[in-house]
């Protein structure tokens, strides 16, 4: 996503999901709909902190797969719009909901088991 002219990326990782799941009631991650839906200064920080978190997940895949990412930093998210927020916030809602970076095959290998 193109963001201050600037190519950022998002990936929802098993440890952007915990982070996410601590902001929720009850750490269920399904509900980051009611924090989102709360007042506005609430909203913006947990908007920050979501962009950073996939950010962050993005950034570490690309560095094992041997790239450079973009990070953005907490500055740079303040300095959007509201308009421009909420269309970076629903990228990572479609990020969250499509729940992969793409390039990462985790099917476990039992090579040891017996049927």
């Amino acid at each position: 996503m193109l963001i201050h002219g600037r190519e950022i990326g998002f990936a929802f990782t098993v440890g952007a999901s915990a982070e996410v799941a601590k902001m929720c009631p009850n750490n269920d991650i399904t509900r980051i709909g009611e924090v989102l839906g709360a007042d506005f200064v609430k909203n913006v920080e947990i908007s920050t902190d979501l962009i950073l978190l996939l950010n962050d997940g993005f950034v570490g895949i690309e560095k094992l797969m041997g790239r450079e990412a973009e990070r953005i930093t907490r500055d740079e998210i303040l300095l959007l719009t509201p308009a421009e927020l909420n269309a970076v916030v629903a990228h990572i809602m479609h990020t969250m909901a499509g729940d992969s970076h793409g390039e990462i095959e985790a099917t476990p290998k039992n090579e040891g088991a017996k049927a």
